[in-house]
């Protein structure tokens, strides 16, 4: 009995320890499987992690391609994603400036001053291309009252005047009193006078053409005609007249060599002038000054620059104690 009780016991002893073998191994199992469960769910998170780092870089570069400021966001799965419209306008490069005018070519001048009736202007002495050009004094630089009158009424008069007789070159300078037809219809301030109808009214003033009912009409036709802006004018000539004009014209001229020998029946002069005004001193009355450069059409190629650059030249100054306004001692020759 004893030795059976003993068998017993020791068979109870060891089921109970394999039983304990047993729960310790599913212990262990199950530390194992638990260990292995969450080895599983960080692999998985990495993975995640790496393909949102992946997806991350794919889109900052796609930004930065595209030109767009930081990285965007990655959206996980389940969320929802708010697009935002930028508006981005697009600046057109600006035109390149127009490149600057050609300079003009460096004329010399002799200079012509009078004191008398106060103004300046020059005689080109050669062409750009350095053929010089000869003048003479057909008219010397005198007062008003003393110079040749252009027609019967004695208005406008050439008060000096230079020419080139070879060449059938002329420099003349006109003077004489506004017509009452631009402060009738424009007003009594000539700054507000239009440059072509100023430029109209001098060639028609200086014209010895006629119609039929005595009308002086200009036999030039007047081309264009523009303002002067101040900063063009030589010397204090802007402070001394509130305009300056200046125009281009042609007419028929008188039959040539230079025309001849190019077989043209019909002659053409071009011109090119300045206009200026001044108040009389005893009058009030406004006078026109104007320079006229003239020269054969057939020979404008060679010397028309040259004669474009007396005309720019020419300005009223400011008078001295010889000056002698046209009014004054209008009947005095000497």
């Amino acid at each position: 009995m004893t030795a059976v009780k003993s068998l017993a016991q020791r068979g109870s002893a060891h089921k109970v320890n394999c039983t304990r073998t047993a729960l310790r191994a599913g212990r262990r199992r199950s530390v194992i499987v638990a260990t292995s469960a969450t080895n599983g769910h960080d692999e998985v998170d990495a993975q995640l992690t790496s393909r949102r780092q992946q997806v991350a870089s794919m889109a900052l570069a796609t930004a930065t391609a595209w030109g767009m400021a930081g990285p965007r966001r990655v959206y996980a799965e389940g969320e929802e994603e708010t697009l935002v419209t930028v508006d981005t306008e697009i600046v057109a490069d600006e035109p390149p400036a127009p490149p600057p005018p050609p300079p003009k070519p460096s004329i010399p001048m002799d200079v012509v001053h009078d004191e008398t009736l106060a103004y300046t202007f020059g005689t080109p002495s050669a062409t750009a291309s350095g053929e010089p050009i000869k003048w003479v004094f057909s008219r010397k630089p005198e007062k008003y009252s003393a110079a040749a009158p252009l027609n019967a009424d004695a208005r406008y008069r050439i008060v000096a005047e230079k020419i080139n007789l070879k060449l059938a070159l002329t420099l003349a300078l006109y003077v004489g009193p506004a017509p009452n037809s631009l402060s009738t219809k424009y007003g009594d301030d000539p700054s507000k006078w239009p440059a072509k109808a100023v430029t109209k009214a001098f060639l028609d003033e200086k014209s010895t053409g006629r119609i039929a009912t005595g009308k002086r009409i200009s036999v030039s036709d007047l081309e264009d005609s523009e303002f002067v802006t101040p900063g063009e004018i030589a010397g204090d000539g802007a402070a001394q007249s509130p305009m300056y004009v200046r125009f281009n014209s042609t007419s028929q001229g008188a039959p040539n060599l230079y025309d001849s020998d190019k077989g043209t029946r019909e002659t053409f002069r071009r011109s090119v002038g300045q206009i200026a005004l001044r108040k009389g001193v005893d009058d009030g009355r406004w006078y026109i000054y104007g320079l006229v450069a003239s020269g054969p059409d057939a020979l404008w190629d060679d010397y028309g620059s040259s004669l474009e650059a007396a005309a720019e030249s020419f300005h009223l100054d400011k008078p001295t104690r010889d000056f002698r306004s046209p009014e004054q001692n209008s009947w005095e020759f000497i």
